[in-house]
């Protein structure tokens, strides 16, 4: 970890302090940090399993089912992250990993790669993170808070579900129009089994308008994680679409 930004050596101690406290079984953990001349060394533990784009890439659109599993833990991770006053800035399907065992049940979600990570009290500037996964508040040069990484985990259960961005463009200004001014579209042909309430929880962590977006704890307290009625998608990817698929997530 360098020092960016002009930060001075104890502001980015102090944040090196915070992953430390950060602890939950859904967060990679750091232990150990030492300082050698300019840079931060971070000790962090191993951790094992696949990207969850390397899951989509493979397997195509989530089963619903597996889709709530993994995202309620997602959620409880960036939950315990905010409650210590730690955002993440760079949530998304590269920095997500999962782990199945024998039984092919889930057995371990990290959230992993935290330099973007900082402490805020209220609010926060600065272009950070992965454009497809920034709110519009980033894009407006406007201040943001917590709800950055509320919007970048309804991209990611969007893409989840449908092996898409609800947002793309060739170019950052054109990815830029599309997340400001772009309502999300469910009318695709992954989503024709998804359920109301996955739609709705999507809706609502991808608000443009901040003040109205959910935050991490609304959609732990929301309805699809009280519901099991799911039907199984009849969604199958041809290898054209597969490979469509791999170019946007790696453009």
């Amino acid at each position: 970890m360098a020092a960016k930004n002009n930060m001075t050596f104890n502001e980015i101690k102090g944040e090196v302090d915070v992953l430390m406290e950060i602890d939950s079984p859904y967060v990679m953990k750091c232990t150990e940090s030492e300082r050698v001349e300019n840079k931060f060394y971070i000790v962090c533990e191993y951790v094992k399993g696949k990207e969850l784009i390397s899951l989509l890439e493979e397997n195509g659109c989530m089963k619903e089912n597996v889709a709530k599993e993994i995202f309620q833990k997602i959620l409880i991770g960036v939950s315990h992250m905010h409650m210590n006053k730690f955002i993440h800035r760079d949530l998304k399907l590269e920095n997500i990993f999962v782990k199945f065992n024998d039984n092919n049940k889930i057995d371990e979600i990290k959230i992993v790669d935290l330099g973007f990570g900082k402490k805020i009290w209220s609010q926060t500037t600065g272009f950070m993170g992965t454009p497809n996964y920034m709110p519009p508040e980033v894009f407006h040069n406007l201040p943001y808070d917590f709800k950055f990484d509320s919007f970048s985990l309804g991209v990611i259960l969007f893409t989840m579900l449908a092996c898409d961005f609800p947002f793309n463009g060739s170019s950052v200004d054109q990815l830029s129009k599309e997340i400001k001014n772009k309502n999300v579209d469910f009318n695709i042909d992954p989503f024709k089994n998804v359920s109301k309430e996955a739609k709705d929880l999507i809706s609502k962590l991808l608000e443009k308008n901040k003040d109205k977006r959910y935050s991490i704890q609304d959609a732990l307290n929301h309805e699809w994680f009280k519901t099991n009625d799911f039907k199984e998608s009849n969604i199958e990817l041809d290898d054209s679409q597969k490979n469509r698929i791999l170019r946007s997530f790696n453009d």
